[in-house]
């Protein structure tokens, strides 16, 4: 109802693409019961926020938008704010056509596709990591208003503390993709040097992660009903991955929750389809 505070101050959720007929022929999982349960249930969270993590969808299809738009309208019919990191399935075969699918939801903006939230005391950046959609100058604007945006917020007393959100992951342990540092290098830089900044959430891998850089977190959350991989572990592994969640991770989303001086993040989901909701993973920063 709206005007009614919520439950929860934000809700991420990760890759909630359907499987390519392609990646069903190599073998890759088909969750569509899976999704469609967590779908079905995210339409009905109790949070001010849900921001989607990148890769809504397979592709750019009506078809393909047409599992997902039942949510986001139920969603903003209970006065939900809905915002969401550019993935590159978002923009697969036509970043123009893409971009405007998501700007029609209201997901992104129509040319400027990075946003920040204000949710309780922290500011959240949402950005667009697809540096080959982007092109050089946007690109380099969305790194410029970054460096910006987060100087001010380091210098701003409403602020405690700042997350960043994108698709890709700067760290990662999957067997599928790699590591990302090199092209969010300037964000990384940013990352590091912000006296505020705690989290970076991502998606793009299909599994849960969590890493520590010195006194921040990397968070990996691209388990929402995309075809799951395995991670590295043991000595293969890239990096330390603190949460030791078995691969395939469960179905899932973060649940936020923040005051004036804390915050916490936990992943919340199911391990199988007829399973009951439980807690993996939780983290206060």
């Amino acid at each position: 109802m709206p005007g009614l505070p919520h439950a929860l101050d934000a809700v991420f959720v990760g890759d909630t693409q359907s499987t390519l007929f392609v990646e069903r022929l190599v073998g890759r999982e088909d969750n569509t019961a899976a999704r469609t349960r967590l779908l079905r249930e995210l339409a009905l969270v109790d949070a001010s926020n849900v921001v989607f993590l990148g890769d809504l969808v397979a592709r750019q299809t009506a078809r393909n938008w047409s599992l997902l738009d039942p949510c986001l309208e139920a969603l903003r019919a209970r006065d939900i704010r809905t915002a969401a990191a550019v993935g590159n399935h978002d923009l697969m075969f036509s970043p123009t056509r893409g971009y405007a699918a998501l700007a029609a939801r209201r997901l992104t903006g129509h040319r400027v596709t990075w946003q920040h939230l204000d949710v309780s005391s922290l500011r959240i950046f949402v950005l667009d990591s697809n540096r080959w959609a982007l092109g050089r100058a946007r690109w380099s604007e969305q790194a410029t208003w970054l460096g910006r945006e987060l100087a001010r917020a380091d210098d701003d007393p409403q602020v405690r503390a700042t997350v960043l959100v994108s698709h890709h992951p700067p760290w990662t342990n999957s067997t599928v993709t790699g590591d990302e540092q090199a092209m969010l290098a300037p964000w990384l830089t940013a990352f590091r040097a912000s006296s505020k900044t705690r989290v970076w959430l991502s998606g793009h891998v299909h599994a849960y992660e969590r890493f520590a850089m010195r006194e921040k977190t990397l968070l990996v959350a691209g388990s929402s009903g995309a075809p799951r991989v395995v991670l590295r572990v043991g000595r293969r592994a890239r990096h330390e991955d603190l949460a030791k969640i078995p691969a395939p991770s469960p179905f899932g989303w973060l649940e936020l929750r923040a005051s004036p001086s804390e915050a916490e993040l936990t992943l919340r989901g199911f391990s199988t389809l007829t399973g009951g909701r439980e807690t993996f993973d939780h983290l206060a920063f």
